[in-house]
Order: structure tokens, then C-alpha cells, then sequence
């Protein structure tokens, strides 16, 4: 008996270490870098600068954050310059994530493709893969312009002198996470003429299913898209992610296009105590054009009944 335990932890042993060189030798997958000089003029960093801090909402986690909840102001001065406390194991992520410095202090020696490649595939520039709390996945999606666009902000901004520690993974997410990245295939327009196909680009361009869809091992449950449900752990709390599909009773089948819009032109009033981990602030910038297309997207879903629990704040 003891041989064939013997016998059966070496052949798991070997198993193992057999596929972690698997894994190593052929992942992440090759994803050359497309080499592009990116144009900046003004219609094009004025779209980047939109993107960036209203619809993606890249500032919320790649600058630092102002904590007092004395005060109104929710970002510090250093914007872009990377942010260091939301995605770490005290939060419950598989290792420690830090958003890194957008400026030109750190993307100088980053060639437009490689900045190109990191936010539609997730890979970094030295060719390690980027953990998905930021969603290349659905960048990937998006209409190339636009992330030009944003990297021609990028390239705009002040150099700000910041570094900031080296993201980690633990065992096992420091395999997995080498099969993540995916090439983008661009497949989304938000120049459609129906509003539904509108809302559905600057929906993923928010990422919005990431929080809105209730997870399981990390996999979003079939069934429940949009129907709310995770929880997360933050410097400011513990929030639980609200039903936001059609449904009138768990969800926003209720709601008007005028109070959804409301809701978000609201997102920027009272401190950061009256906030959530949802970036409001960077979401009441959007135009009202664009959060009524995505208030139609929303309501062409399917109703999902899922009720929320409201022992902890909803975001």
C-alpha cells in the first residue's frame, strides 16, 4: 500500500512539473507588436483624454486615490501616476496588483505597440501577462481609433516621477494567468446608427459585466450577466454589485432614462464617503448621448430575477 502511494505522488509529481513547462514554454501565446507611431493632435488626445478618465475609466485605477472621507476631492494630484492599495491580498486577489504609472516616466521606453498590446491583450512589454483586473478582454473589443486615441493622451500627460512595486502572483494564479491574454479582434463600433449597438460598445468599453456578473471561480455563471452579485472587499468598504438587467423587480426595470441618467450625473456630488468602489465620478463625465445609449442596451437584455442583498452597500 505504501509503495503505491509512493509510486502515485511521483507520478503526480512529475505531472505537475510537467505541465508547468507546458505552460511556460507556450504560454502567454505570441502576440507580436504591431509596429504603429500613433498621432497626436488635438481631435485625438481630446478623445483619449474623454476615454481615459469618463467611459474606460482608466484614472479610477491608475491614480492615486484621497481616502479622507472628510473630503470631496477623490483623487490626488498625481494623476496617472499609478495607484497602489486596491488590488492586493488583503482584498482577496490572487497575489498583488499594482495599476502602474501611465506618465511618460514609465511608458518612454514603451513603443505605441507595446502600449497597444498591454491594453488589448495583456501582455506586458517584457512579454509577461497582465492580471485581468484591468479588461484587456474587453478592450480587445473595441475599435482600434479609439484606443490610439488614448494612448495619444497618454503620451500628453506630464512626466510624473513615480515607481511603484513589481505585481505578483500567487500559486496557482502564477500558471494560470499565462493563458489569459488573447489577441483583440476589434469587433465593436460606436459609430453604429442603433442606439442598442452603441450602448453595447461603451458597455464593454466600461467593462461594466465585470462587476455586474456574479463569478464562480473566477468565471462569470451563465445566466446571471448583468444580474449583480459579487462582492468586493476595499480601503473603503465591502460592496455588493447591484442587478442592473431589465428585471422590475431585483434589477432597473423601474428606472426611466431620465433617473439612470440622473444616477450617474449625480456620481461626482458629496465626499467619497457617499461613493462606492463603482467609479462614479469618472462616469458622471459621460455625455448624456452616450449613458442614454447605454440605458437602452441595458433595458434589450434579458431580465434576470436576482435579489440583492442589502446587508452591505450596493455600488
Amino acid at each position: 500500500m505504501k509503495k503505491r502511494v509512493l509510486i502515485f505522488a511521483i507520478i503526480l509529481v512529475i505531472c505537475v512539473i510537467s505541465l508547468t513547462q507546458i505552460i511556460y514554454i507556450f504560454y502567454p501565446k505570441k502576440i507580436n507588436v504591431a509596429k504603429i507611431k500613433v498621432e497626436q493632435n488635438e481631435e485625438s488626445i481630446t478623445n483619449g483624454e474623454y476615454l481615459a478618465k469618463s467611459v474606460a475609466a482608466c484614472i479610477d485605477c491608475h491614480s492615486p486615490k484621497n481616502y479622507n472621507l472628510t473630503e470631496n476631492s477623490i483623487y490626488n494630484d498625481s494623476l496617472f501616476a499609478g495607484s497602489n492599495t486596491e488590488f492586493t491580498e488583503q482584498f482577496g486577489f490572487p497575489g498583488n496588483y499594482y495599476a502602474p504609472n501611465l506618465t511618460p516616466y514609465n511608458l518612454k521606453t514603451w513603443s505605441d505597440g507595446e502600449i497597444l498590446r498591454a491594453i488589448t491583450t495583456g501582455i506586458s512589454k517584457d512579454g509577461h501577462a497582465l492580471f485581468p483586473v484591468m479588461p484587456y478582454h474587453k478592450y480587445g473589443k473595441l475599435e482600434v481609433k479609439d484606443i490610439y486615441d488614448i494612448i495619444a493622451y497618454l503620451r500628453s500627460l506630464p512626466e510624473i516621477k513615480k515607481d511603484l512595486p513589481v505585481s505578483k502572483s500567487f500559486f496557482p494564479m502564477n500558471l494560470i494567468i499565462r493563458t489569459f491574454p488573447k489577441e483583440g479582434n476589434f469587433e465593436l463600433t460606436r459609430n453604429s446608427a442603433n442606439s442598442i449597438e452603441r450602448g453595447k460598445y461603451f458597455v464593454t468599453m466600461a467593462a461594466c459585466a465585470d462587476c455586474h456578473t456574479k463569478t464562480d471561480k473566477g468565471k462569470p455563471i451563465e445566466g446571471f450577466e448583468f444580474a449583480g452579485g459579487n462582492e468586493f472587499e476595499s480601503p473603503m468598504g465591502n460592496f455588493i454589485a447591484a442587478n442592473i438587467t431589465p428585471d422590475t423587480e431585483t434589477g432597473i426595470g423601474n428606472w426611466s432614462r431620465e433617473t439612470f441618467i440622473t444616477r450617474f450625473k449625480q456620481g461626482s456630488e458629496g465626499s467619497f464617503k457617499n461613493s462606492s468602489i463603482m467609479p462614479w465620478v469618472s462616469y458622471s463625465s459621460m455625455n448624456k448621448e452616450e449613458l442614454s445609449d447605454i440605458y437602452d442596451y441595458l433595458m434589450s437584455l434579458k431580465p434576470v430575477k436576482n435579489k440583492i442583498s442589502t446587508n452591505i452597500n450596493n455600488q
